[in-house]
């Protein structure tokens, strides 16, 4: 018999455990820290609030990271703010103008595509783990991540730029930061 909602005591766990993880996760999208840190404290809040609705506890951490991730993109539609330069990433492996056309790229995604790359090739995640985190089978998740690829090409090659430097990104090369 799977357990239905969260204890006081296993929330406080998770929200210590995971907190670093949720905020990623919200920064991947709002590029703004103030902004990630609010949309972290607003997921919790929800979480706690509806952790009865939680019908099996073992899946906390996804249902927990669809809360953040959806209130971030909730904000960043609110907001609509560029990412200043100073707030990219020091670990981007690529120069500045590369990495700002990728992000743009990445931002005219569709929600799903955008999750997915997100979570692919910026947070780590295996597919197997993002399927279940987003709670769809292994392989549309593969098709996602195709059209975000096929995607973005199309996007760089409208605009005349060189769509070639992300010809062979995978997730087991030296992919940039996306």
């Amino acid at each position: 018999m799977k357990n239905t909602g969260i204890s006081e005591g296993e929330f406080e766990k998770f929200v210590m455990d995971f907190r670093d993880h949720m905020y990623i996760l919200a920064y991947s999208v709002l590029h703004n820290p103030v902004d990630a840190q609010d949309a972290v404290s607003e997921s919790f809040l929800k979480i706690w609030e509806n952790r009865n609705r939680l019908r099996d506890s073992s899946k906390l951490y996804a249902w927990a990271s669809r809360i953040v991730l959806n209130t971030a993109k909730t904000m960043w539609r609110k907001n609509r703010r560029t990412v200043p330069m100073g707030e990219i990433p020091e670990n981007a492996r690529m120069p500045e103008r590369v990495w700002v056309e990728l992000w743009d790229c990445v931002t005219r995604l569709s929600d799903r595509e955008r999750d997915a790359v997100l979570l692919y090739y910026y947070e780590g995640y295996k597919q197997s783990e993002i399927a279940r985190m987003l709670d769809i089978p292994e392989g549309t998740l593969k098709s996602r991540l195709r059209r975000a690829r096929n995607d973005m090409r199309k996007i760089l090659f409208d605009e005349g730029l060189h769509p070639g430097w992300i010809k062979n990104v995978g997730h087991e090369t030296e992919a940039p930061g996306i």
